[in-house]
């Protein structure tokens, strides 16, 4: 299993299709490895997985995840991943930062 980018964002707003192409070309490639790309710019991953790489949004080794640590930023994240054709879908649920209110918040 292969964490891509654990330090660092493929979605992010300046890293260039031409990129994020060709990491998941060599991605679609390797099939006998498992690809977790986690992400916190969900709606660019949402317009490339419905757009320039819809086809590989369905390959089942390739995960697709969304970082959640709270509903602000969180729930969005989520519809947006839930907007995709993801074959797998994911999310890292971080420390979940909120206010605390009542027993089950």
């Amino acid at each position: 299993m292969v964490f891509v980018n654990s330090m660092s964002d493929l979605f992010h707003e300046e890293v260039p299709l031409s990129f994020i192409s060709s990491v998941v070309a060599t991605m679609r490639l390797a099939r006998w490895l498992t690809y977790q790309v986690l992400t916190k710019r969900s709606e660019r991953l949402r317009e490339v997985l419905c757009g320039a790489l819809l086809e590989v949004a369905k390959e089942a080794h390739i995960w697709w995840g969304g970082s959640v640590e709270d509903r602000k930023y969180g729930l969005p994240r989520i519809a947006d991943l839930q907007a995709t054709p993801a074959a797998v879908r994911f999310l890292s649920v971080e420390p979940l930062l909120a206010p605390r209110r009542g027993r089950l918040g």
